[in-house]
Formats: structure tokens, C-alpha cells, sequence
């Protein structure tokens, strides 16, 4: 029984993540010029102070901010913050010559001494395990939890460290468990970077995690086609999993399989169409929701629901009192799980010709002061707020519902959002 992934460059790049335990985890050394030591404590705690304790949250690309981070730095700091890099770039399904060219410090020249990948490691790159696809603009967050993460694990015994890295369900727990964010950057937002974790798991234990990241680890985990296979319910969905991996195994009569494989996605993804081409059944209470709203059948509901997953993004057009604003607050109520919480996980705006980015994001608002004069206070908008519930709820799925969008001076609106939409990903001169 095995979760490790085959294929072209695939041995070297669990090479790779055995170079890290030994020389990362169990001692002081580097990644890229073994013999100097590189992952010591006190450079950790220089990347700590420099990085996650001053976080840039100004309108920059992430390498120009980390760039102002490190200025003046050791050229050893700069090494440390490339093999941090280089380590959660191991399995992203990402192009090699931009990995390449973010962790020698290219992409914004935020290294005083370009890093070179050794030529072994290099290979190691060239696998592509994972995709974040949006989660990949989180990269502060989350070798900013590789950072304290590995802060943290020095500080345990030498004893203690050889013992977690024996058991991986050990070791998954001082990883979920035991460490504790305390950094400016992570201490309020310690799940952020737990995509993280999720790699870390993967690379250190190749044989017993998945290459899948927690939301769909979570679908797999609770899909009624693979339930018979979990015994006791196990109190994490990696224990589900790997219950469920055993089961599979001895059905199909073999080893090797990842759950993205065709035949295997298409029992616990119910947006997979099967190759026949009938479409899947809906999801469990849809065809309850088209009858509350007076729709003939679940089509259009499973369509809107489709371009949402696809798009992350939809507009209803139509005339004036035909229900819009109503069907796209119960869908997206039902989308965000139908329970007590959904309202918490939907948020209703109505644009009109006077609101603004003030109102929609963040702006200073009158406030009485003492004296009955008046004073100003910072108050975030609707955006903001619904990002910080989302920011709380990183499992659940969360929708904004823009009412009247077309009364709206889009431009007043959105502001500088819509710079960031645009080039999002891209090094703005």
C-alpha cells in the first residue's frame, strides 16, 4: 500500500525530500552546499525576525516585499530563504523555469548572491505532484509556516526528532497539532499556510499521505461510495483516506493508483461527468431546492453550480423582479453547506451610483469624539469582512453576492482591485 507517485523525474524528487530530512530536520546542514551549515536556529530566527515577524502588506509582488525584507541580510540568510523555497516548490505543478527562477532569487533580484540549484536537486523540481492553483498568491503564508515549523522542530531532542520521523502519524500531529504559530504574520492566520503542511506530509511520508490538499482530501474522505471501506471513524481524514486507499487496493487487485485516476475520481467527484456521458446524479438535496424554487428540474441550478466551480464567478441577467438576487441567495446558501453557519459563509451587497471603494473595501468613516467633535476611523467593507470569515473557515466554501452590479460605478468601486484582477501573478514594472 503505497500513496508515492511514479513517473519521469519522480525518484529525484523524493531524493530531494530525503536530502531534507538528513540535512534540514535531523541536522544543521544545506540542501545546496552540504557541509555549511544553513538550517541552524539562529538563521531560522534571522528569517523569523527579518520575514514573518515584519509582514509587507503593501501593493507589491511577493518577491519585491521579500526583497525589502531581506535587505542587508547574510548571504547565508538569503541561501536559507532559497531552500525554504526550493522546498515547497519540490511537488508544485509549476513551470521549471520559474521555480527555478524564485528560488535562486531572479524573480525580483531579492538575493545579493544568486542561489545555484545543484544540478541533482534540479531534477527534482521537474516533477509536478500538486496544483494550488489560487492558493499558490498564499506563498508568504505558507514557507512562512515551513519556517516556523522547522524553528519549532529544532527545538525538540534529537531523540524525540528521530522518533517522530519513524511514525507518520506521530509526526502528523506535532505538525497539526503541537506547533504553534506565534509570528506577527502567522499567529492571527495559522491556517493560511496549511497547504503547508500538507506538502510536508507528502514528502517526508511518500508511502502513507497523499498528494491532495485538505479540501479534497475532505471530499474524498466522506464520500458515500468509499464509506464502507472506514472502520470506527478515524479522527482525521488522512487516516480515512488511507483506510479507504487499503480498501481500493484489495478491490481492484492492485497498488499504485492515485485518486485523480478516472476511474476513481469519477466515485467520489460528483461534477465528474463518466465516459458514457450521462451525467451524474445531483448532489443530495438540489432536486429539493429547484422544487423550493419553482425550477421544471435541477439543470439549471447544476449549471450555475458547475460555472462556479469552474469560474469562481457568474452573473445573472434578466429584467427587473424575476428573482435573481433570490435564486443566487438560496443557491449559494446551499452551496456553502445549508446548515446553521451558511449565512456566516454568504454576503449581500447592493451597489448603487454613489458607493464606493470605501464602502466595498476599506475607508475612513466619521466617529464622535470627545468634545462632540468629530474624528475619523478605519472601517473595513464587506469584502474585507467576508474575507476575514473566510480567512476563519478555510474548509467551508464562501460566496459574495453583488446585487445591482450594473448601478455601480465599477471603476469607484473596485479601485485599485482592479489592478491587482488584472495582472494578478505577473512582475508589474
Amino acid at each position: 500500500m503505497s500513496a508515492r507517485r511514479t513517473g519521469e523525474f519522480a525518484e529525484q524528487t523524493y531524493q530531494a525530500a530525503e536530502r531534507f530530512k538528513a540535512n534540514a530536520l535531523l541536522t544543521d546542514d544545506s540542501l545546496f552546499t552540504p557541509g555549511v551549515p544553513i538550517w541552524t536556529p539562529n538563521l531560522l530566527g534571522e528569517l523569523h525576525t527579518r520575514v514573518l515577524n515584519r509582514p509587507d502588506v503593501g501593493g507589491d509582488s511577493t518577491w519585491e516585499k521579500l526583497e525589502r525584507q531581506l535587505a542587508g541580510s547574510p548571504p547565508e540568510v538569503y541561501q536559507l530563504m532559497g531552500e525554504v523555497l526550493y522546498v515547497h516548490h519540490l511537488i508544485l505543478s509549476k513551470k521549471l523555469e520559474v521555480k527555478r527562477r524564485i528560488i535562486s532569487g531572479r524573480e525580483a533580484n531579492w538575493s545579493s548572491q544568486p542561489i545555484a540549484i545543484p544540478p541533482e536537486l534540479d531534477a527534482g523540481l521537474r516533477s509536478r505532484f500538486i496544483n494550488l492553483g489560487g492558493g499558490y498568491a498564499q506563498i508568504p503564508f505558507q514557507s512562512g509556516t515551513l519556517i516556523e515549523t522547522v524553528e519549532q522542530w529544532k527545538g525538540l531532542a534529537a531523540g524525540q526528532q528521530e522518533s517522530l520521523l519513524k511514525d507518520p502519524w506521530a509526526f502528523r500531529k506535532f505538525l497539526f497539532v503541537d506547533v504553534k504559530f506565534h509570528s506577527e504574520l502567522l499567529k492571527d492566520s495559522p491556517n493560511r499556510g496549511d497547504a503547508e503542511r500538507h506538502l510536508l506530509l507528502h514528502i517526508l511520508f511518500p508511502d502513507i499521505f497523499e498528494t491532495i490538499l485538505a479540501k479534497y482530501k475532505g471530499i474524498i474522505a466522506k464520500a458515500v461510495a468509499f464509506a464502507a471501506f472506514v472502520d470506527q471513524q478515524p479522527e482525521d481524514d488522512d487516516r480515512k483516506i488511507w483506510q479507504i486507499r487499503q480498501g481500493l487496493e484489495k478491490e481492484l487487485g492492485r497498488r499504485g493508483f492515485h485518486f485523480y485516476d478516472p476511474e476513481i475520481r469519477k466515485r467520489w467527484d460528483t461534477s465528474e461527468v463518466p465516459p458514457n456521458g450521462n451525467k451524474p446524479e445531483p448532489p443530495p438535496g438540489l432536486q429539493d431546492l429547484a422544487k423550493r424554487l419553482y425550477l421544471p428540474d435541477t439543470s439549471f441550478l447544476k449549471e450555475i453550480k458547475d460555472l462556479l466551480a469552474e469560474k469562481r464567478q457568474v452573473i445573472f441577467q434578466g429584467p427587473p423582479g424575476t428573482g435573481k438576487t433570490y435564486v443566487a441567495r438560496e443557491l449559494a446558501r446551499f452551496l456553502a453547506g445549508g446548515d446553521a453557519n451558511a449565512d456566516n459563509r454568504v454576503t449581500l451587497v447592493q451597489f448603487h451610483p454613489s458607493y464606493a471603494y470605501e464602502d466595498f473595501v476599506q475607508g475612513f468613516r466619521p466617529k464622535p469624539s470627545a468634545g462632540g467633535q468629530v474624528g475619523f476611523t478605519l472601517r473595513d467593507g464587506p469584502l474585507l469582512r467576508a474575507a476575514e470569515r473566510a480567512e476563519q473557515d478555510p474548509e467551508a466554501k464562501h460566496y459574495l453576492i453583488i446585487d445591482e452590479i450594473n448601478r455601480g460605478n465599477l471603476a469607484a468601486v473596485f479601485g485599485e482591485l482592479y489592478f491587482l484582477l488584472e495582472y494578478r501573478g505577473e512582475k508589474m514594472q
